[in-house]
């Protein structure tokens, strides 16, 4: 197999050949939305594409950056057809990690999804790894414990209602949380005008809190949220239970996107998730 960096109308022919996208961040749609400059490596066998990993990319003077942009949980690659194996995808990881090595003055770095995350190949070629994760709960793990089903009973009368995404982002403008970047406030306006893959929860009448969950084949991922000052003290916690009962009703894993910050750490916890780990590689070729 060989791999060469494709973008454009070439990426685009490309793309339309590989039919295999387990996520909802592989569409070209998505791509797209995020109004970011972007290519991929793809990786072929014989004259035939056979995957394709996205990559956003900057231009810094000399350097071009290609990395892992905000709205997504992590790269996984486009493919002809699915593997389900980590022989069957080690040889794909080794082309990717050779393609990284043969160029100059360039950043790779990206997040790699649970079922990528064979290392020997980037750890044999130098790349750097770093540990990484979220919380997650598959299906048939929700068990509230006494202290969850106390505050859920406080929330039980709180209506949950499902939201247009464009309706719900007015209120989350209003209302997100202090300290976000405006970056991802940007990025997350761009992709919620692609509105299939997107659930969006609020409740309360009027809505007291609303949150954004992306939906994929396998996995929900709890993306953004927001709540009024004066909301139910428990409205947040009505809302993401809500949200994991839908994920496991359709036989679905719902990810919280981890925090590590102490506040939704503790606030996460509360849900008795698991932690799944990941990893995170980066490498600078001069």
């Amino acid at each position: 197999m060989k791999a060469y960096w494709a973008e454009g109308c070439l990426l685009k022919q490309v793309w339309g050949s590989l039919p295999y996208a387990e996520e909802p961040f592989l569409a070209w749609e998505w791509w797209e939305s995020l109004g970011l400059p972007w290519g991929a490596v793809v990786i072929e066998a014989g004259s035939t594409p056979q995957a394709a990993w996205p990559f956003a990319v900057r231009i810094v003077g000399p350097l071009r950056l290609h990395r892992h942009p905000l709205g997504m949980p992590w790269l996984s690659p486009r493919l002809y057809a699915p593997l389900t194996t980590d022989a069957q995808r080690a040889p794909y990881l080794r082309v990717l990690v050779e393609h990284i090595q043969r160029t100059h003055r360039s950043l790779w770095a990206g997040s790699l999804s649970p079922a990528w995350s064979y290392l020997p190949p980037f750890a044999q070629a130098g790349l750097r790894l770093h540990a990484d994760g979220s919380f997650v709960l598959a299906p048939g793990e929700f068990e509230p414990d006494r202290e969850l089903r106390r505050k859920l009973r406080q929330a039980e009368n709180l209506p949950i209602s499902r939201i247009h995404p464009s309706e719900a982002f007015a209120f989350w403008e209003a209302h997100y949380p202090p300290g976000l970047k405006k970056r991802f406030v940007e990025v997350l306006r761009r992709l919620l005008r692609w509105p299939q893959p997107w659930q969006v929860l609020t409740v309360g009448h009027p809505p007291q809190a609303v949150g954004f969950f992306l939906i994929g084949e396998k996995r929900v991922w709890y993306i953004a949220s927001a709540r009024l000052p004066e909301a139910h003290p428990q409205a947040m916690t009505r809302l993401l239970s809500e949200a994991i009962h839908h994920t496991h009703a359709a036989q679905k894993t719902f990810d919280f996107s981890g925090s590590i910050l102490p506040g939704i750490e503790r606030f996460f916890l509360s849900f008795c998730p698991h932690w799944e780990k990941r990893y995170r590689f980066s490498t600078w070729r001069l």
